[in-house]
């Protein structure tokens, strides 16, 4: 069913052109043989060892650069390996050569290029016919371009075993894809390892840390899950790495934005105040508060990589309950076969008394591998722990960032308001200077009319009209009390709306909304003719439903909001509150 996508795949991931470039590392274990002890009761000598602990010959091999295709080649298509000697020769019978375990390591490189559409393809640089050689599981091709992704497969007769672990690429480790098969029969495990080494995220030291952590583990060679085991260590230890890095930059990001919002941020050392920069080093503690939108964008790639690290941290978890699981299924398929071996040896009648003592040479080994991985399991699961406070840290200060961006926001608002007020009211003042000179402009256009000279100069005496009025008082009787009627109808028209305002706001702006909790208008304090007298009309009123300070914007500081409503006539409060 995976045939055609295997096939399809090929030609994206594997070369086209040119030869392969692989390194070949192989680790192998040998029963160390006893000597044969004398049989006093019968006479004769056994082979049988006085302790039950199998001593071990370990023996390794570590391909140079220009030698890793050669060893590999050896390996594959003729069946070379390492013997008890240590020699690189063709292997015999697994039986006969005491072998408990062999692990062969392919190196692969990874090659990054680009498919005709322009989309980037991650490869390998292997061509088909050494991966052929290889032989590994045939969902390879299909994982291996893919991250934080695990697989474990048994062939029918589970007699290999196969486990594929895809690693995350943030961290990247310097060895990120594993596609393991281990055969029981061969009790030989061949793994196609690619190597991501980036001389950008990397350092060279990095690449001999594998071999340095599997040379430490010669002791459990034997057992196919050494090489899971020290990658999914590799990667813990860059994931615990990035974690605390991480914790750095949100501290760094904390310090900075109790710095702009004016709290106390530095560290008390003697005499003089010193504040811990990201790179560690101590400074003065005259530092510029960084802009919010700058303390925004560091919040932000802050938490991108704890979310990043999120991924990782539970793909290892799951990684090591794959390998947990793989592990006990691959005990009971050896405690099986050792079973039959021994009941085939013996016979029917005394099975049941080797059973007791017969055991695997590896499986030795799995309880020390087993207690390694759930000791893992639990450090994940505190690594994830402590990302997570990280992450509620970094959102805790994003909150404090847009609550100060809403606070500029607000008090900008607050200037244009002001702003706004100015020339409102300058706009009143030239109003009010209009209606003030407006009657009398209007009585002296009249009075200016030729009308009134007609009757001053006399020019027409036959037209029988009254004796002209004196000009002066006729101005002013008219005029006075003209102004004095404009300005008394504006003012009913402005107290009488101002009221009405201060009664129905809330029902006007929104019907769920009331000051009083009966849910209607509430009442004014004063009366209609107190409010026509008096210069402000708010003076000393206050609400009945919202206490003195309640509904305080953020931004707004009592005397910035008593400030305000001075200069504008309106209270943030709310409608007849005042502070």
């Amino acid at each position: 069913m995976i045939a055609f996508e295997t096939e399809r795949l090929r030609g994206d991931v594997l070369l086209r052109d040119g030869g392969s470039h692989v390194t070949y590392h192989e680790y192998a274990a040998f029963a160390e043989p006893r000597p044969p002890q004398l049989d006093l009761a019968a006479g004769e000598t056994t082979d049988t060892p006085t302790s039950s602990r199998p001593e071990q010959v370990r023996r390794s091999i570590v391909s140079e650069d220009h030698r890793g295709d050669e060893l590999a080649a050896l390996a594959l298509r003729k069946g070379f390996g390492l013997d008890r000697q240590g020699k690189f020769k063709p292997l015999g019978d697994v039986a006969d050569s005491g072998l408990q375990g062999r692990v062969r390591h392919i190196l692969c490189r990874r090659r990054d290029g680009y498919r005709p559409d322009g989309t980037e393809s991650q490869g390998l640089q292997l061509t088909d016919t050494d991966y052929d050689a290889i032989n590994p599981h045939p969902a390879t091709m299909q994982y291996v371009r893919r991250v934080t992704t695990e697989a474990v497969f048994w062939d029918r007769r589970r007699e290999n075993l196969s486990i594929i672990l895809c690693f995350s690429s943030d961290p990247r480790p310097p060895y990120d894809f594993l596609s393991l098969t281990y055969s029981i029969p061969q009790r030989t495990a061949t793994m196609l390892i690619r190597q991501s080494y980036d001389g950008f995220i990397h350092h060279p030291g990095q690449l001999d840390e594998y071999s340095q952590r599997m040379q430490a583990c010669e002791a459990v060679w034997a057992h196919p899950l050494v090489t899971p085991v020290i990658m999914l260590q590799a990667q813990f230890a860059l994931s615990e790495e990035a974690v605390t890095g991480n914790g750095r930059q949100i501290t760094v990001l904390e310090q900075d934005v109790e710095h702009m919002a004016g709290f106390e941020s530095f560290e008390t050392r003697g005499p003089k105040r010193m504040l811990s920069n990201f790179s560690g080093v101590s400074g003065r503690s005259f530092v510029h508060p960084k802009r919010p939108t700058e303390l925004m964008k560091s919040a932000h790639d802050a938490f991108k990589e704890s979310v990043r690290l999120l991924d990782t941290i539970r793909w290892m978890e799951r990684a090591v309950s794959v390998l947990l699981q793989a592990g006990d299924a691959l005990e009971d398929v050896l405690a099986e076969n050792m079973k039959k071996k021994s009941a085939k040896d013996t016979g029917s009648a005394s099975s049941s008394s080797t059973d007791q003592t017969a055991e695997d040479p590896i499986s030795a080994h799995w309880y020390e591998i087993r207690q390694y991985l759930e000791s893992l399991r639990q450090l994940c699961k505190s690594l994830e722990t402590d990302r997570h406070m990280l992450e509620i840290r970094c959102k805790a200060q994003i909150d404090i960032i847009y609550a100060k961006m809403q606070q500029e926001d607000n008090i900008l608002t607050a200037r244009m308001a002001v702003t706004s007020t100015r020339d409102s009211s300058s706009l009143k003042a030239l109003a009010i200077i209009t209606a003030l000179f407006l009657p009398g402009e209007f009585v002296a256009s009249m009075m200016g009319m030729s009308m009134f000279e007609i009757w001053n100069d006399g020019e027409y005496e036959d037209v029988h009209l009254p004796p002209p009025p004196p000009k002066l008082w006729i101005y002013w009787v008219i005029a006075i009390p003209l102004t004095l009627a404009i300005f008394f109808l504006w003012r009913l028209w402005w107290v009488a709306q101002d009221r009405f305002f201060r009664t129905h706001l809330s029902k006007e702006l929104s019907e769920e909304r009331f000051w009083t909790e009966d849910r209607r208008p509430r009442k004014l304090e004063h009366g209609f003719v107190r409010d026509f007298f008096t210069l402000s009309a708010r003076r000393d009123e206050r609400s009945e439903a919202l206490p003195a300070t309640e509904g305080l914007p953020f931004s707004m500081t009592p005397a910035a909001t008593k400030q305000l409503t001075k200069s504008t006539g309106f209270s943030p409060l709310g409608p007849g509150s005042s502070l």
